[in-house]
């Protein structure tokens, strides 16, 4: 009694690491007169690898209270940039600076959009600016109203002003998956904004 095509191809699942040898770029079952071609028994041996797991990507709430805690894990993604960091902001403070591109190694582009900046953040912009040079722009956009940033190709999204997030109510900080299309809108955002520095 043959085996069923389904039994032999779960066979060959199984068994494929022993069960075949070379033969003019075929690889041949030992036991059965069937042939399966080489790019077929690849295919089968990338299915039966492990799935790869999915990269994590940063998904927290905070409760109110908790703005150490934003803090700290904004810092952490914005200094393992390795080219470029992105801060959109509809209104800025010198926090966005002092807090966090100021630690940012020599040589990596920092841009920041904003409608309003608030508070002494032109001032330290100023200076800011002074010591980066062509690597520190800053520019405006009266259609720039949400809180995210991008560092190198990656983009994630906040509930609320850096400056002031979870001081009294709870928010966000989630990486999204399509950065791509994200960037696209921004950048044209950026790109026709206002330059102040």
């Amino acid at each position: 009694m043959h085996d069923s095509w389904g039994t032999k191809l779960g066979n060959l699942r199984l068994n494929y690491s022993t069960c075949f040898h070379q033969c003019d770029q075929k690889l041949i079952p030992r036991n059965s007169g069937y042939r399966v071609s080489k790019p077929h028994v690849d295919l089968i041996k990338k299915s039966l690898q492990p799935p790869k797991e999915k990269e994590r990507r940063t998904e927290k709430v905070y409760e109110s209270g908790q703005s150490y805690d934003l803090y700290r894990d904004i810092k952490s993604i914005i200094l393992s940039a390795k080219q470029e960091v992105f801060v959109i902001d509809a209104y800025a403070s010198e926090d966005i600076i002092d807090l966090y591109l100021d630690k940012l190694p020599t040589g990596v582009k920092m841009m920041v959009l904003t409608n309003t900046p608030k508070d002494n953040f032109i001032n330290v912009a100023q200076k800011f600016k002074k010591k980066h040079g062509a690597n520190f722009i800053v520019k405006t956009n009266s259609k720039c109203h949400d809180r995210l940033f991008f560092v190198d190709k990656r983009c994630y999204v906040i509930g609320q002003s850096v400056d002031n997030a979870t001081s009294e109510k709870p928010t966000y900080l989630s990486e999204i998956q399509n950065s791509g299309i994200f960037r696209n809108v921004f950048q044209t955002l950026f790109d026709l904004g206002k330059t102040l520095f």
